[in-house]
C-alpha cells in the first residue's frame, strides 16, 4: 500500500515567513495582544469598511481616523458616514457619525449613504 503525500510544502518556511511578515507590520511601541485589521460589512443595501482597533490607548476619535484613512486608501475616495458604538460616540469633522446598536466596541463601519 503506498501513501500519497497531500502536502508537499516546508511548513518550517512557511511559518519563519509569516513570522518575518508580522514583525514587518508591527509598528513601534505596540504591543503584540492589540488587533486592528479592516473588513467589508453590509448593512441593508449600504457597504460599509469595518474597522477593528481594541487598542486602549487610542480614543474613540483616533479609531474613527484610523477607519477613514483605511476606507480612503481601499476605495480611493472619503466615506460620509461613521456608525459606531453608543459608548464611542463622538464627533468629528467631515463625516456624519452615527451610533447604532448592532455596532460592537471597538468596531468603527465607515461608507457611503445611497440615500
Amino acid at each position: 500500500m503506498t501513501m500519497t503525500k497531500y502536502h508537499s510544502c516546508d511548513w518550517t518556511a512557511r511559518r519563519e515567513r509569516a513570522r518575518a511578515f508580522l514583525a514587518q507590520q508591527r509598528k513601534p511601541g505596540r504591543a503584540w495582544n492589540t488587533l486592528t485589521y479592516a473588513f467589508d460589512y453590509t448593512v441593508e443595501d449600504d457597504m460599509y469598511l469595518g474597522w477593528y482597533d481594541d487598542n486602549p490607548k487610542h480614543t474613540p476619535a483616533d479609531k474613527i481616523a484610523g477607519a477613514i484613512a483605511a476606507y480612503v486608501l481601499r476605495y480611493g475616495v472619503a466615506p460620509t458616514v461613521v456608525l459606531v458604538n453608543e459608548a464611542e460616540l463622538t464627533q468629528v469633522a467631515g463625516v456624519e457619525v452615527r451610533v447604532d446598536a448592532y455596532t460592537r466596541r471597538n468596531n468603527v463601519l465607515v461608507g457611503m449613504v445611497t440615500a
